[in-house]
């Protein structure tokens, strides 16, 4: 069987330019004989002592060829092309803050910055706002919320898959309806 190398060659043409070495590998069509075609599937797998050997053994009864790769290298543990983000400074996102008196919690979601979010509540309580939960928790049970200890339960990106997973988290924290439920 003999590939048609056409497209193949006019990719790498654009990609490449005229680079001789790549010409040259290129020039002679690569062909498979019947037998290398029959002679089942390759899989690669990581290298892990031991599991690797008894693994290649099982599948070589089904004709399946093995080949190893290294499960740690040196780029994935030496690269670190981004260190984490702080976590107030996500958005779109489903988060939980815990009373630190009891064992109510609010579980909210935002499309915008969590600490823009996060302020916000700590301004509800402190103008005594009816309508914000936590202040309401705060004013009748007199209890602190742990405004350091925020967690971040998920993250979607639209309002609805937001609010779903909002809802799902939702049982024993505070009710929308105003109310404490456990």
């Amino acid at each position: 069987m003999v590939y048609q190398w056409s497209p193949v060659t006019s990719i790498v043409r654009k990609l490449l330019g005229q680079c001789p070495c790549v010409w040259r590998s290129l020039r002679k069509p690569t062909t498979i004989d019947a037998t290398a075609q029959n002679a089942g599937k390759r899989i690669t797998l990581p290298y892990i002592k031991n599991t690797a050997e008894m693994t290649a053994r099982l599948l070589r009864q089904h004709n399946i060829t093995v080949a190893y790769k290294p499960a740690n290298t040196l780029r994935k543990t030496l690269s670190r092309p981004k260190g984490k983000l702080d976590p107030m400074t996500r958005n779109n996102v489903i988060y939980r803050i815990q009373c630190k008196d009891c064992d109510k919690r609010y579980i909210g979601q935002t499309g915008r910055k969590l600490s823009t979010r996060i302020h916000e509540h700590k301004l509800a309580t402190e103008r005594h706002d009816q309508f914000s939960l936590i202040s309401v928790h705060k004013d009748q049970e007199g209890h602190e919320f742990d405004w350091s200890g925020v967690h971040i339960l998920g993250q979607a990106r639209t309002k609805k898959e937001r609010e779903f997973i909002e809802a799902w988290y939702g049982f024993c924290a505070l009710d929308q309806g105003n109310e404490i439920v456990c």
